[in-house]
């Protein structure tokens, strides 16, 4: 019911060419990354997120983001830097993050290019190893510490 509605409403502001609706997807969708290459943003309109991961995943293909300000997404957009804010369940917010994003491409694609390093630096399976090794470590330690 809730995509006849939305797709009612795509089509009543004559958008059907500019909206694409992929439905349901599994997240090893390789079509995925394509989608995110191609699109000149990814919003993000969740009620409720308790990390993310799909913004990391815009980001890394070097898409700007929109998204709702909930817990994850709060901990990850830097508004205006690496992607745009809204506050969740108000129009005007919303529209105001569109316009934001869209108002310059220069301003649009950096905010991709912003994400898409954030990733690269912070989030990349290397690094993240590395944190991982290096929390194991500072436990050893501390263990071996803690039974002197």
């Amino acid at each position: 019911e809730y995509e006849r509605i939305v797709r009612t409403r795509i089509h009543s502001l004559g958008l059907d060419s500019s909206v694409f609706l992929t439905g349901p997807m599994p997240s090893d969708d390789p079509r995925l990354i394509g989608l995110f290459q191609c699109a000149h943003a990814f919003v993000l309109p969740s009620i409720s997120e308790t990390f993310g991961m799909v913004l990391l995943e815009a980001w890394a293909a070097g898409c700007p983001v929109i998204a709702s300000a909930t817990s994850g997404a709060k901990q990850l957009v830097r508004n205006g830097e690496n992607g745009v804010l809204f506050e969740v369940g108000s129009k005007p917010s919303f529209l105001h993050a569109v316009e934001r994003t869209f108002a310059h491409d220069e301003h649009r694609q950096g905010l991709g290019a912003v994400g898409q390093r954030m990733v690269q630096t912070q989030f990349d399976s290397r690094v993240l190893g590395r944190r991982v090794r290096d929390l194991y470590k500072d436990l050893c330690v501390g263990k071996r510490i803690a039974e002197q």
